[in-house]
């Protein structure tokens, strides 16, 4: 079980890795639209951009996640 919790400890630290940058990127853009709320125009480039937008089947989506 050792490995397992290991695994799924750096899946968790590359994902919120991952959504801080996100985060950052739509303050960004937020900012750059002379706004200081972030809105659902800001959030969806933001993420496509840092996480990326795949359509996969689950059992690409366990790969990807286990890879």
């Amino acid at each position: 079980m050792r490995s397992l919790y290991k695994a799924v400890k750096k899946f968790i630290k590359e994902f919120d890795s991952s959504i801080e940058t996100a985060l950052k990127e739509t303050g960004k853009l937020a900012k750059e639209n002379k706004r200081n709320t972030v809105m659902d125009q800001d959030i969806a480039p933001a993420l496509e951009k840092h996480l990326g937008k795949k359509h996969l089947t689950w059992q690409e989506t366990l790969d990807e996640i286990i890879r």
